[in-house]
Order: C-alpha cells, then structure tokens, then sequence
C-alpha cells in the first residue's frame, strides 16, 4: 500500500519548470494569459419570445445581464408535453449563450418551440 502511495504522490507532484529567459517578449507572455470572455453583445433586461410546434407553443422570457444571458423561464406552454420536457434545454442556453441546442429526445416538438421562442427573445436583446 506504501508503495502505491509514494507512487501515487509523486506522480501529482508538480514539476518545476525552468524561468523564462529575460528575453522573452511582453507581448508573447501577454497572449498567453487568459483575458475575460466576450459577451455576444445583447441589450440587458428580460425579453419575451413565443415559439410554436405542430403540437403547441412555448413562452419563455429571457433575462440578460451584462450583455451575458444570465437565466431561461418557460412561462407557459400549450405542448401536448409538459414543460419538464423542455427544461433540460435551459442550462444548454445559458451555457451556450445562444437558442441552438440539442433537441431532447421524445420532445422534438417542443424542443423546436423552446428553441423559437428563445431565439425571438434574443432576436428583441440584440444591441
């Protein structure tokens, strides 16, 4: 057991890494450094879109903060399906920072109105 200890440790050890020579240019080192994400440049608020489905509509409202979307509500439907099956899709938005998501299995149609009505919301957050 000591053995797979030491090795395990010495393994996650860290390694040193030689210093960069002194001639080594600002503008390199600077590139190198992670800089902040861009935002995809919508106006902040909360904006409401309808999307529909041969099998109904969806209403969701969109809230954008810092030119960022910052949250997805559903806030009605008339979907043969329930709204839950279009909310694993939120978390995709929000992370993607866009309407174009996987479609949820089982939920195409609903998925699709989902998805339009996001992309009317952010159609009026356009800055």
């Amino acid at each position: 057991m000591a053995v797979i200890y030491g090795i395990g440790y010495g393994v996650s050890q860290p390694t040193q890494v030689p210093a960069r020579p002194a001639t080594a240019t600002p503008s390199i080192a600077r590139r190198t450094q992670p800089g902040p994400v861009a935002a995809p440049g919508y106006r902040d608020g909360r904006f409401t879109g309808t999307g529909a489905s041969q099998y109904g509509d969806v209403s969701v409202e969109v809230m954008v903060r810092g030119g960022r979307i910052a949250s997805v509500e559903i806030t009605g439907a008339t979907t043969f399906f329930p709204t839950n099956a279009a909310s694993p899709l939120i978390p995709e938005v929000i992370a993607g920072q866009s309407a174009p998501v996987d479609i949820v299995s089982g939920a195409t149609g609903s998925s699709r109105a989902f998805q339009g009505a996001v992309q009317q919301a952010l159609g009026k957050a356009r800055a």
